[in-house]
């Protein structure tokens, strides 16, 4: 049983699904995408920083300070929030935040 909130599809999944094929950055042969997340933990002053593709079933942390690269179930993402209401999401305690307290990212 699942213990925390896995987020619904966006509302034009299929769209979303289509157009992700015609951007997607190649796998893993990116230095600038390397250099992001570096930058980023760096000004933020934080361990962790990636780049994901949120997939049909499967979030793929394509570029990672801090965390290896790789797939992870897309119901266990924080991402999927952020592609089902379409917008940027700021979560300033994930285990304070009830959508992500129990999630497995966050444990």
């Amino acid at each position: 049983m699942v213990s925390y909130l896995v987020a619904p599809p966006h509302p034009d999944e299929e769209r979303r699904l289509r157009e992700l094929k015609q951007v997607r950055p190649s796998e893993g042969g990116e230095p600038r995408f390397q250099r992001i997340t570096d930058l980023a933990c760096w000004m933020l002053k934080i361990q962790k920083a990636a780049i994901c593709i949120v997939e049909r079933d499967y979030l793929i942390i394509h570029h990672a300070t801090g965390m290896e690269p790789g797939p992870m179930p897309r119901g266990a993402s924080l991402c999927g929030h952020v592609v089902h209401q379409n917008a940027a999401m700021e979560v300033v305690d994930t285990h304070a935040d009830p959508r992500f307290e129990n999630n497995p990212m966050v444990t």
